[in-house]
């Protein structure tokens, strides 16, 4: 026979979001790091509209009582209107990740959005991307 595999469905609670932000001098680098914990920190290129916020996901349908990983790129491209972003240091927690007796489980990530500096110019608007999250058990 063959074995039974657990079919774990990832669900965002709340999406990974570096909030509004302004950038005061487009030639230098402006960052906003969201940490572990989910305090931020932002450069004194950046001015802060709308607090930023780490993203927290829930898993259903996993093994219960299972140890698990979550693997996720070393960065990311966002693109909008203007230059692009680069969103890297992703962080998972908490640091020991283990399903529920029902086979459910809460993680969060965090990260560090940068602009590119070098003069190049962003426009008003959103600018979106997509983090590949798998998912280890």
């Amino acid at each position: 026979a063959q074995p039974v595999r657990a079919q774990a469905t990832i669900t965002p609670v709340t999406d990974l979001s570096f909030g509004v932000i302004a950038i005061r001098n487009w030639s230098s680098v402006g960052r906003v790091t969201i940490n572990p914990n989910g305090s931020h920190t932002y450069n004194s290129n950046i001015y802060l509209h709308e607090f930023p916020q780490r993203g927290e996901y829930r898993i259903e349908g996993a093994p219960a009582n299972t140890i698990y990983t979550i693997n996720l790129p070393p960065s990311v491209t966002l693109s909008g209107n203007g230059g692009n972003f680069v969103l890297d240091n992703f962080a998972v927690s908490p640091s020991f990740l283990i399903t529920s007796a029902t086979g459910t489980a809460t993680f969060y990530i965090s990260g560090r959005l940068q602009t590119q500096g070098g003069g190049i110019a962003y426009g008003d608007g959103t600018y979106d991307g997509n983090v590949p999250v798998t998912l280890n058990f």
